[in-house]
């Protein structure tokens, strides 16, 4: 897998892309530049997406009595 797990770098990557929605959505309504508000609100569905990646590998994790394994399909390997 390499040195970082997935959590780790899902949460990295949120980081980055959360900061660039910010930088972008600031600058575009300060410049009045349509094309980076939009591009900002691409980035957010970018986030959305992070995110919902980020529960699957935490629900990935957790193991019950019924599902000794985890919720490894929850994953999606």
């Amino acid at each position: 897998m390499g040195k970082f797990g997935k959590t780790a770098r899902l949460v990295s990557m949120l980081g980055l892309t959360g900061g660039f929605f910010l930088v972008e959505i600031s600058v575009g309504y300060v410049t009045n530049s349509m094309a980076l508000v939009a591009d900002s609100f691409h980035m957010l569905s970018d986030l959305i997406a992070l995110i919902i990646g980020l529960l699957s590998v935490r629900i990935a994790k957790k193991q019950t009595e019924r599902n000794t394994f985890g919720w490894v399909r929850a994953e999606g390997r």
